[in-house]
Protein backbone atom coordinates (compact mmCIF):
# COMPACT_ATOMS: atom_id res chain seq x y z
CA UNK A 1 0.00 0.00 0.00
CA UNK A 2 2.78 2.43 0.92
CA UNK A 3 4.66 1.61 -2.31
CA UNK A 4 1.56 2.33 -4.40
CA UNK A 5 1.05 5.63 -2.56
CA UNK A 6 4.72 6.54 -3.08
CA UNK A 7 4.52 5.75 -6.82
CA UNK A 8 1.35 7.83 -7.10
CA UNK A 9 3.07 10.76 -5.36
CA UNK A 10 6.06 10.45 -7.73
CA UNK A 11 3.73 10.56 -10.73
CA UNK A 12 1.90 13.59 -9.33
CA UNK A 13 5.22 15.28 -8.57
CA UNK A 14 6.45 14.70 -12.16
CA UNK A 15 3.18 16.08 -13.52
CA UNK A 16 3.50 19.06 -11.16
CA UNK A 17 7.09 19.75 -12.30
CA UNK A 18 6.09 19.42 -15.96
CA UNK A 19 3.16 21.82 -15.48
CA UNK A 20 5.44 24.25 -13.60
CA UNK A 21 7.96 24.27 -16.49
CA UNK A 22 5.16 24.78 -19.02
CA UNK A 23 3.78 27.70 -17.00
CA UNK A 24 7.24 29.32 -16.83
CA UNK A 25 7.71 28.83 -20.58
CA UNK A 26 4.32 30.38 -21.36
CA UNK A 27 4.98 33.20 -18.93
CA UNK A 28 8.31 34.06 -20.58
CA UNK A 29 6.70 33.95 -24.03
CA UNK A 30 3.89 36.21 -22.77
CA UNK A 31 6.30 38.80 -21.36
CA UNK A 32 8.44 38.71 -24.52
CA UNK A 33 5.34 39.42 -26.59
CA UNK A 34 4.37 42.29 -24.29
CA UNK A 35 7.89 43.70 -24.62
CA UNK A 36 7.71 43.41 -28.43
CA UNK A 37 4.34 45.16 -28.44
CA UNK A 38 5.73 47.95 -26.28
CA UNK A 39 8.73 48.28 -28.61
CA UNK A 40 6.41 48.39 -31.63
CA UNK A 41 4.27 51.05 -29.98
CA UNK A 42 7.38 53.05 -29.10
CA UNK A 43 8.65 52.84 -32.68
CA UNK A 44 5.25 53.91 -34.01
CA UNK A 45 5.20 56.90 -31.64
CA UNK A 46 8.70 57.91 -32.76
CA UNK A 47 7.69 57.59 -36.43
CA UNK A 48 4.63 59.77 -35.83
CA UNK A 49 6.77 62.39 -34.04
CA UNK A 50 9.22 62.46 -36.96
CA UNK A 51 6.40 62.81 -39.49
CA UNK A 52 4.83 65.60 -37.46
CA UNK A 53 8.18 67.35 -37.16
CA UNK A 54 8.91 67.05 -40.88
CA UNK A 55 5.48 68.41 -41.87
CA UNK A 56 5.95 71.21 -39.34
CA UNK A 57 9.33 72.05 -40.87
CA UNK A 58 7.92 71.95 -44.39
CA UNK A 59 5.29 74.53 -43.47
CA UNK A 60 7.91 77.02 -42.33
CA UNK A 61 10.53 76.31 -45.00
CA UNK A 62 8.42 77.19 -47.98
CA UNK A 63 10.39 79.33 -50.36
CA UNK A 64 8.89 82.65 -51.28
CA UNK A 65 9.40 83.97 -54.77
CA UNK A 66 9.78 87.70 -55.17
CA UNK A 67 9.64 89.27 -58.61
CA UNK A 68 11.53 92.54 -58.76
CA UNK A 69 11.20 94.94 -61.62
CA UNK A 70 13.07 98.17 -62.06
CA UNK A 71 12.86 100.66 -64.85
CA UNK A 72 15.63 102.94 -66.01
CA UNK A 73 15.46 106.45 -64.60
CA UNK A 74 16.30 109.24 -67.04
CA UNK A 75 17.34 111.70 -64.33
CA UNK A 76 20.79 111.66 -62.85
CA UNK A 77 21.40 111.49 -59.11
CA UNK A 78 22.22 109.18 -56.28
CA UNK A 79 20.17 106.04 -56.15
CA UNK A 80 19.74 104.22 -52.86
CA UNK A 81 18.47 100.70 -52.49
CA UNK A 82 17.05 99.65 -49.13
CA UNK A 83 16.35 95.96 -48.52
CA UNK A 84 14.95 94.36 -45.37
CA UNK A 85 14.42 90.69 -44.46
CA UNK A 86 16.57 89.36 -47.30
CA UNK A 87 17.58 85.70 -47.21
CA UNK A 88 19.32 83.48 -49.70
CA UNK A 89 19.21 79.68 -49.81
CA UNK A 90 21.51 77.29 -51.59
CA UNK A 91 19.57 74.03 -51.53
CA UNK A 92 18.48 73.54 -47.92
CA UNK A 93 21.31 75.63 -46.55
CA UNK A 94 20.74 79.26 -45.62
CA UNK A 95 23.64 81.38 -46.93
CA UNK A 96 22.48 84.91 -46.32
CA UNK A 97 20.37 86.20 -43.49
Amino acid sequence: MKKAKLEELKIHHKAYEKAKKEIEKNRSIYFKNIKREQDRNKQEDERKKLEKNSTFRKKFHRKKVINLQASEIKESGNLVLSVSNLTHYWGEEKNLK
